[in-house]
């Protein structure tokens, strides 16, 4: 395992989620509020592209409603990862 396991699943997660906005495959109703969890999660990703597993855990914790808006519906697991 390498150190940028969960920072590596966010980022596709942000990715997920930004597509599926683009393309209309979203059904969330809050725009406005997923895009800010969108662009959130993406600084986080760009300014620490190599953050260790426990800042990024650390940090969905503490920024879970953005976290939450940005996993796409039905990934449990990817949610359980992230934070914790």
């Amino acid at each position: 395992m390498t150190m940028a396991r969960l920072v590596h699943t966010l980022r596709t997660a942000t990715e997920s989620r930004r597509r599926a906005l683009r393309f209309g495959w979203s059904r969330r109703k809050d725009h406005d509020a997923v895009n800010a969890a969108v662009m959130a999660c993406e600084e986080f990703c760009n300014r620490y592209p190599g953050a260790s597993d426990a800042l990024v855990n650390n940090w969905c914790r503490e920024n879970s409603a953005h976290v939450v808006r940005v996993v796409l519906g039905g990934r449990d697991k990817v949610l359980a990862q992230l934070i914790g």
